[in-house]
C-alpha cells in the first residue's frame, strides 16, 4: 500500500513539473487532462470527497487557459504581419 502511494504521489510531481515549466514556454502541451485522469484514478477516494468543490476549479482552469492559448496562437497565426516582429521573436 505504502508503495503505491509513493508512485502515484511520484507519477503526479513528474506530470506537474512537467506542466508547470512546458504550456507557458511552448503552446499545445496537453498535461493538465492527464493531470486530472490522475486525480481521478490515483485519488479515487479524496476525487470523490471534494469533487462537486474541485471539479469546478479545474473545469474553469481548463476553459480559461484554452481560451487564451487559442486567442494567443490566433494571434500569432492570422494577425503575423499586424503585430510587431517582437512578437514573433524575430529581429
Amino acid at each position: 500500500m505504502f508503495e503505491t502511494e509513493i508512485l502515484a504521489r511520484t507519477q503526479f510531481a513528474f506530470t506537474v513539473a512537467y506542466h508547470y515549466i512546458y504550456p507557458p514556454l511552448s503552446i499545445g502541451v496537453v498535461t493538465g487532462i492527464v493531470m486530472e485522469f490522475e486525480f481521478g484514478t490515483n485519488w479515487a477516494t479524496y476525487s470523490t470527497y471534494v469533487g462537486d468543490v474541485f471539479g469546478s476549479a479545474l473545469a474553469a482552469e481548463g476553459i480559461f487557459a484554452f481560451a487564451l492559448e487559442s486567442g494567443f496562437l490566433g494571434v500569432l497565426l492570422f494577425g503575423w504581419n499586424k503585430v510587431s516582429p517582437k512578437v514573433h521573436f524575430r529581429i
